[in-house]
């Protein structure tokens, strides 16, 4: 048992990473600033971390495995998208770093992109272990902390990079779409 839940939490971390680093972006670039929205970042990204895995049991149950082709594009796509966005938005002139518009759609969007990989983990997972229901709470768990932690660390820091921060954040969403896509 020890075992598994070594196994299980450093998959969640693995899964959680690249919601820990939209966060940190969100928080730097000022959208995620207040308590209460990094703990609303944090439940979307460590529901959808959770709900993904947890479709991913079932699609395996269900089509044995064969909607895992499609996962990586899906992602990809989405998470060029963003860091687009991100990037134009970095690059127009704003003399003042001020706060961004907070969407509860765009995190819900952001947290599905960021969670595709767990969907394919739990499909994996699926072949491998039996106690998949405590293997969704971490999973989901441990995408909330990651969430909270990196938009706590992205907002205590975003005001010393300025502007920048929408520059460096959508060109790593972007590597990330690109790593999506591609590896």
């Amino acid at each position: 048992m020890a075992g598994y839940l070594f196994i299980t939490i450093l998959m969640a971390v693995a899964l959680g990473m690249d919601a820990f680093t939209v966060a940190v972006i969100y928080g730097m670039d000022g959208t995620v600033q207040t308590l209460g929205q990094r703990l609303k970042t944090a439940l979307i990204f460590g529901f959808f971390q959770g709900l993904l895995f947890s479709v991913g049991i079932v699609l395996y149950q269900i089509l044995s495995g064969e909607m895992t082709k499609y996962n990586s594009m899906i992602a990809g796509i989405i998470l060029l998208m963003m860091g687009g966005h991100n990037l134009i938005d970095g690059l127009q002139p704003n003399p003042a770093m001020e706060r961004k518009s907070f969407s509860l759609w765009l995190l819900c969007l952001l947290g599905v992109a960021t969670s595709i990989d767990a969907l394919a983990a739990g499909i994996t997972f699926n072949l491998i272990y039996d106690n998949l229901k405590t293997a969704i709470v971490i999973v989901g768990s441990v995408g909330v902390l990651l969430t909270y932690l990196g938009a706590a660390f992205g907002s205590k820091f975003g005001y010393r990079i300025g502007n920048k921060a929408n520059v460096i954040g959508g060109l790593v969403i972007i590597a990330l779409g690109i790593k999506s896509l591609f590896f």
